[in-house]
């Protein structure tokens, strides 16, 4: 996934809520999962070979910027998250996928076709 489309994902998120997912110290991985009320579905936003973590384990109105640097990438949100890392990923509608209002998403959504 291109920086423009973790940008653009993220964008469409904005003012939703933002969670620390899961982090692997030995993988060095750290998953933040998106959501955002009346929007189907989430977004889930991956960092790689993490050097420096500093993050709330889950906040509202959620602001994330990704921004390349010298070492890789830096990805922030405020006072909540601070990541310096070498990787930037991201992944549509990760299970468990909720609709919106208590509906079931559909199979496209689930599959990650639906970006909107």
């Amino acid at each position: 996934m291109s920086l423009k489309q973790i940008q653009e994902a993220l964008e469409i998120r904005y003012g939703g809520a933002a969670q620390v997912w899961s982090y692997s110290v030995s993988h060095q991985w750290l998953t933040i999962r998106l959501t955002k009320h009346g929007l189907a579905g989430n977004f889930h936003l991956l960092c790689g070979a993490c050097d420096r973590l500093e993050f709330d384990t889950a906040w509202l109105d959620s602001n994330l910027q990704v921004e390349r640097s010298e070492a890789g990438f830096v990805v922030r949100d405020g006072a909540h998250l601070r990541v310096e890392c070498g990787i930037v990923t991201g992944r549509y509608n990760v299970p468990p996928v909720f609709g919106i209002a208590g509906t079931t998403p559909s199979a496209s959504e689930v599959a990650g076709e639906a970006r909107t």
